[in-house]
């Protein structure tokens, strides 16, 4: 039984995926490339604004709301008309100074039906403990195009990374770990990077060890995965990233930093390593050596693929996310 019979898409942007029978609709910025803060502000400000008059508009096609972002106007526009208003507290925490912290998270905490997050870890990360009595934890699922297609040691030397490409994302460093690794290897580690954002353009990726591949369309991704032999995520912030959840599901195991939910997924040692917020350069290096060398590399792969096979797929969650979006 489906949760919804329909589903009508309010996005930034057109969805890379889905369904044809869907309907969307775009949200864009008013305001093209905001240089300053009061355009930014304003641009906010008119999204908002934009979202909850659809909200009103399409009132009458939806019983539910469900935000992926921290977005005001919807979820009062929800409320306002009854409806049950979710929100998926699932990425990298928003919380910020005076207006910043009050616009992104209070606001919208305070007019949603409920907050999904995907680990008990992520409710004190995000600092929404006071919104305790609305919170549950919800495991995000992985589709069944990302497995395993070839073994840990039929992969190359190669290690990489998918996602924004920016400084929240470690990527500098990660780009620096793998060239002071190549310095003390006496085997060369590639590494392959994908993805879009500001520091595609600012990084030295001249190092011929170092492949950029831009935007990688999502039915490519599992290629990719299965191509490496560690996936690097080196976050300030997270909720339950899904590219760890995918590439592990791929077999890779995975080297993260202990932020959000990460912990509750990546086991030291055993199917991937943990590293502290912020690391330098060289005990990234010295991470990605203990990895790519250790004799238990083998079970290492086998260990990720079994964490995501033993309660990440759909079939574990369809039923813990269609209570969590009724309103009973």
């Amino acid at each position: 039984m489906p949760i919804s019979d329909s589903v009508r898409i309010i996005c930034s942007g057109e969805p890379s995926a889905f369904e044809e029978e869907m309907k969307v609709t775009q949200a864009t910025d008013r305001i093209d490339s905001p240089d300053n803060l009061l355009e930014h502000a304003l641009n906010h400000l008119y999204v908002q604004l934009f979202l909850a008059f659809l909200c009103f508009r399409y009132r009458s096609e939806y019983e539910k709301i469900v935000l992926f972002m921290g977005y005001p106007g919807p979820a009062l526009a929800g409320r306002l008309l009854g409806k049950f208003v979710v929100r998926f507290h699932g990425g990298p925490s928003l919380r910020g100074d005076g207006l910043e912290e009050i616009a992104l998270n209070q606001l919208p905490n305070m007019f949603c039906s409920r907050i999904i997050v995907p680990t008990e870890k992520c409710i004190d990360h995000f600092g929404i403990g006071r919104f305790e009595d609305k919170v549950e934890v919800g495991h995000f699922h992985i589709d069944d195009s990302f497995d395993v297609q070839t073994s840990i040691r039929d992969r190359p030397r190669k290690v990489g990374y998918i996602g924004h490409m920016t400084d929240h994302k470690g990527v500098d460093v990660l780009v620096d770990a793998v060239k002071i690794a190549n310095q003390r290897s006496d085997e060369v580690i590639e590494l392959e990077l994908g993805g879009v954002g500001p520091l595609a353009e600012g990084l030295d990726l001249e190092d011929q060890f170092i492949t950029y591949h831009g935007w990688i369309d999502h039915d490519k991704i599992p290629e990719f995965y299965n191509h490496w032999q560690a996936f690097v995520l080196l976050s300030d912030s997270e909720g339950l990233p899904t590219v760890l959840l995918e590439s592990m599901a791929c077999g890779t195991p995975v080297v993260a930093t202990t932020v959000g939910g990460v912990p509750e997924l990546v086991r030291h040692g055993d199917n991937g390593f943990l590293l502290d917020p912020d690391p330098d350069p060289a005990d990234v290096a010295d991470v990605l050596l203990q990895l790519l060398n250790t004799a238990d590399l083998e079970e290492m792969h086998r260990s990720a693929s079994r964490t995501i096979d033993d309660g990440h797929r759909l079939s574990d969650t369809r039923a813990k996310f269609r209570k969590l979006l009724s309103p009973t």
